[in-house]
């Protein structure tokens, strides 16, 4: 079975410190996680709407250190709080 295809956008990296921010393309397809050298999570937000705009629901992802990417399929609004060393985000448009 084929992997799906996406364009990427940003990449966001991580070191040892917790993050805030809003996510640089409002019509993301979702975002890749590349876990790093250390255990950590990532509390993403999403919109609460097709149209965007409201801040919806809060999900919270662990992230286990040296494992394999992962794709939340999910349009997301914002990071809220990210901790892991060295692990990264990657937008998908």
């Amino acid at each position: 079975m084929p992997y799906p295809l996406h364009q990427t956008g940003k990449v966001h990296d991580q070191g040892d410190f917790s993050e805030t921010f809003d996510l640089t393309y409002k019509n993301n397809k979702g975002v890749l996680i590349s876990p790093g050298t250390g255990n950590g999570s990532i509390t993403l937000r999403m919109f609460s709407y097709p149209g965007g705009g409201e801040n919806g629901d809060l999900i919270a992802i662990p992230i286990a250190a040296n494992k394999k990417p992962f794709i939340i399929p999910i349009r997301i609004k914002a990071v809220t709080a990210w901790t892991g060393a060295a692990s990264s985000m990657t937008e998908l448009l």
